[in-house]
């Protein structure tokens, strides 16, 4: 323009200094004005054919943003109504973007429907519906948010498929198992197996992940589906087989330790032993067990001798530690399980260790019982004396001194209960298991037998020479209460301050002659019985708190003496029911 403007105003002076007529300026001009002329009228249609593009563009930018489900206000951000060439660029630029982004979906959605068709019936899955014209991001995204799912589901199920197929295989080659032809489940997978042919070798006592052969995939050659329900039934057949591999494998490692322990310790010849079976199969396992059967007799044979040398000092051991002769023979049977004589030996050193470790608490439990079991006896012998009229007829020294181990011998009895029960208690925390006599626990016949003692109507509570009274009609013998005397272990309290106060009076030398033996317990004798509060308090030694409040009531045994210890009538007043 600045040239175009430059030469008309050279024209302009050129002309004013010729003194150009005007009329003929035009005449010259006529050429330069047709030239413009044209190249205006061309400069205006292209203007318009940049409006057309322009408009174009547009309309193909908003069909793109339908069809790609975006606002086309958002995409087109352009004034068209000015059309520039600036503008029909930058349209043309984001129109070829949308036209890509097309493109590129069609081409996604035209390569993930298919495949999500084929994953679904692989997977055995409901195949959805989708739209493959809608382009939107949602549509999209949701699409390939499912293949997604689909492939990591198929490659999840492939894996457990894989592990679940291979444990099979080898549950299969180990037991030996015989495919059931009409499971469809077991045909499928006996066809499977053909392709994937374990070693000849394959012995029980491989893992059975280690089989895995190199390079396949058993999937790529099953006709299965992957579905949810093969995979649970896959599974469920896993485990039973496993289970049977698991128990029938513990028997197999088992025997064949003991089969070969054996044969070393016996030094069997290497051409006398028999083959060993590899697998875990039914016919195997009847062979092996038939080996470990042979092999029995030679076992106790060879270790009877063995054990023989140690029952003698076990014997006493056990004798001190106060063993049962259930516990003695259970360990003595465990020795004919092992294997060779140095596990019999090292067994044995063990449990002499630990029987050594009881001894000195055992002894002294022992000492306590056998101390009681006495005392009672003198107790059960004196009551019988006592019964005697002729006793009385024997020096007074004599009678007092009987009077004066009577009194003592109770509370001595007594000391000895809480002494042996704290012993038992302490033996048996040490030991870890109860102090057993006759199958029974001694601690609870011991309380049993301490209890019955407060029910039994005699002066120490171990003769009954009388027929017991049910406690109905106790009340109704007035005057046998009232000249009862306190001798259970319940009214030991009562006796001891009765005889405190005899003590405190001036005594007169006389003979003591006892009347029927009677006694009945503290908390049923009459009032005017009761100490006065001025005596002193009875000593600790006599209480028997740890004597049951309510004891059981005595009951006639068939017209034989009763005591706090049921004595067989063949053979009376000889043992007791806690020795």
């Amino acid at each position: 323009m600045d040239i175009l403007y430059s030469h008309l105003s050279t024209l302009f002076h050129l002309w004013r200094s010729l003194e150009v007529d005007p009329c003929t300026i035009n005449t010259k001009l006529y050429n330069v004005i047709q030239e413009l002329e044209c190249l205006i009228k061309l400069e205006k249609k292209q203007k318009l054919y940049l409006v057309a593009d322009i408009e174009d563009l547009a309309s193909s930018i908003e069909d793109a943003s339908i069809q790609l489900g975006v606002s086309a206000e958002d995409t087109l951000q352009v004034d068209v109504t000015i059309p520039t060439v600036p503008k029909h660029r930058l349209l043309l630029e984001l129109n070829n973007k949308l036209n890509n982004e097309i493109i590129t979906r069609q081409y996604h959605l035209k390569k993930w429907l298919p495949e999500i068709e084929q994953l679904s019936k692989e997977l055995d899955l409901h195949l959805k519906e989708y739209d493959d014209s809608d382009l939107s991001w949602a549509n999209v995204q949701m699409i390939s948010c499912d293949l997604r799912d689909l492939r990591e589901l198929k490659a999840q199920r492939s894996k457990e498929f894989e592990l679940l197929v291979r444990a099979i295989q080898y549950y299969w080659n180990i037991l030996d198992h015989t495919v059931n032809t009409n499971d469809a489940l077991e045909v499928s997978l006996d066809a499977l197996f053909q392709h994937f042919p374990l070693p000849p070798d394959t012995i029980a006592t491989v893992a059975p992940m280690t089989m895995i052969i190199q390079d396949t995939e058993y999937f790529h050659k099953s006709l299965m589906k992957l579905s949810q329900n093969n995979l649970n039934q896959l599974r469920t057949m896993k485990q039973n087989l496993e289970t049977i591999f698991k128990s029938r494998l513990i028997i197999y490692t088992k025997s064949i330790t003991k089969i070969k322990a054996v044969w070393e310790e016996l030094q069997v010849p290497i051409l006398e032993r028999p083959i060993l079976p590899t697998k875990l199969g039914t016919s195997d396992m009847v062979k092996l067990k038939d080996i470990v059967n042979n092999l029995d007799p030679f076992i106790k044979r060879a270790f009877e001798r063995y054990i023989l040398q140690f029952k003698d000092q076990l014997e006493s051991l056990w004798d001190s530690c106060l063993v049962s002769r259930l516990e003695r023979d259970e360990f003595i049977a465990s020795l004919y399980k092992k294997n060779t004589k140095q596990e019999i030996k090292f067994t044995v050193d063990k449990h002499i260790r630990y029987l050594r470790s009881m001894v000195p608490k055992g002894q002294a439990l022992l000492v306590l019982m056998k101390e009681r079991k006495d005392l009672i006896q003198k107790m059960i012998d004196f009551e019988k004396k006592a019964s005697d009229p002729k006793r009385l007829f024997q020096a007074s020294f004599q009678l007092l001194e009987e009077e004066k181990w009577r009194n003592t011998c109770l509370p001595r009895l007594l000391q000895l209960d809480r002494s042996l029960i704290k012993a038992i208690q302490e033996f048996e925390k040490l030991a870890g298991k109860p102090v057993m006599f006759g199958g029974k626990r001694y601690l609870d016949t011991l309380l049993e037998e301490i209890a019955d003692r407060e029910a039994n109507q005699t002066f120490f509570g171990f003769l009954n020479t009388e027929p017991s009274t049910s406690t109905t009609t106790i009340t109704t013998n007035i005057k046998r209460i009232k000249n009862a005397r306190p001798a259970s272990v319940g009214s030991l309290g009562s006796m001891v301050k009765k005889q405190q106060q005899q003590q405190q009076q001036p005594q007169k030398p006389r003979v003591m002659c006892p009347t029927s033996s009677q006694s009945m317990p503290l908390d049923k004798q009459p009032k005017r019985q009761q100490v006065s509060k001025d005596s002193k308090p009875s000593s600790s030694i006599h209480s028997a708190s740890y004597i049951p409040s309510s004891p059981k009531a005595y009951k006639k045994n068939n017209g034989r003496t009763n005591s706090m210890i049921p004595i067989p009538h063949r053979n009376p007043l000889t043992a007791t029911k806690s020795i």
